[in-house]
């Protein structure tokens, strides 16, 4: 991802099982030892995401049984706040929308999508939470979230037959999102 000019990169440290955030400080990616890493959360970083939020880097990610939410302090990502847990859940893609943060991810067998209730990502109101396509083995693991024509839309795998892939297309206001289902063809 393109921080400030530079490359940036959010990833999972099977080590210690944590999640660390790596920035060149130049702009040439050839200079390993030019890269700085920085431990974000020490309470898991798996399936990270990267996104500018309001300027700043921001990741979501989960520890196996939280999705969690953790943004920089600073517009480069030297310095982070503390990880926020969003709600129970797995596989966690972030995008901006309209300068909040949303996150896609799986939980209780459902897709779920999560919009926070500020810039920060310190609110993450219940009301927000919405669940498409409930009563399938498994529905919305795989999810890929991305803003097309300023809505979201969220790409995900269905675990029943036929064995789908689905697309839900979000018509989003704050506090109200609408999920409408589009199946590619």
């Amino acid at each position: 991802m393109d921080i400030g000019g530079k490359p940036a990169i959010a990833f999972y440290n099977l080590t210690d099982d944590g999640l660390r955030y790596a920035w060149l400080s130049n702009s040439d990616p050839a200079t390993p030892g030019d890269w700085t890493v920085t431990d974000v959360d020490a309470l898991g970083g798996k399936n990270a995401s990267l996104a500018v939020i309001d300027g700043k880097p921001a990741i979501a990610h989960d520890n196996g049984t939280n999705v969690r939410y953790v943004g920089a302090t600073d517009a480069a990502g030297s310095a982070w706040g503390s990880a926020i847990i969003v709600e129970t859940g797995v596989q966690s893609p972030l995008a901006d929308i309209g300068g909040l943060p949303m996150i896609s991810y799986q939980g209780s067998g459902n897709l779920k999508l999560a919009i926070s209730a500020d810039a920060a990502g310190a609110r993450w109101p219940v009301g927000n939470l919405v669940t498409a396509d409930g009563g399938a083995v498994s529905v919305g693991s795989h999810s890929s979230l991305a803003v097309v024509a300023g809505l979201p839309a969220i790409a995900y795998y269905v675990m029943r037959a036929p064995w789908t892939l689905s697309l839900r297309h979000c018509q989003w206001r704050p506090g109200a999102p609408v999920l409408e289902r589009r199946n590619p063809s």
